[in-house]
């Protein structure tokens, strides 16, 4: 049995109207992870879609790897900055969850 014990989303990324791209922290089977998920609106619902997650220490390296991908683009594929994504705010409940565990 797959055991779930946390899942705290970090940012949501519109891709398009119909898709947005969700940033996850959570922990799956005592794994840390950073879940990375396309979700698609199914009328006025968001349902889970293709996605990736790995340990949240590969973290750093992914993000050096888009990080260097991103600078080999050529200028014309670069176009303006996106917005920085909406970072969900935490609950009080979530904050207290946090200072528990320490």
């Amino acid at each position: 049995m797959h055991e779930q014990t946390e899942d705290r989303l970090i940012a949501t990324v519109p891709k398009n109207t119909r898709q947005q791209i969700r940033l996850r922290l959570t922990t799956f089977n005592g794994r840390d992870l950073v879940d990375v998920r396309t979700y698609y609106r199914d009328g006025e619902e968001w349902l889970p879609g293709k996605g990736l997650a790995f340990g949240r220490e590969l973290a750093c390296q992914v993000f050096d790897a888009l990080r260097q991908v991103l600078d080999e683009l050529p200028e014309e594929l670069r176009g303006e900055p996106a917005e920085k994504p909406k970072r969900r705010r935490r609950t009080k409940a979530e904050m207290a969850a946090d200072r528990a565990a320490e």
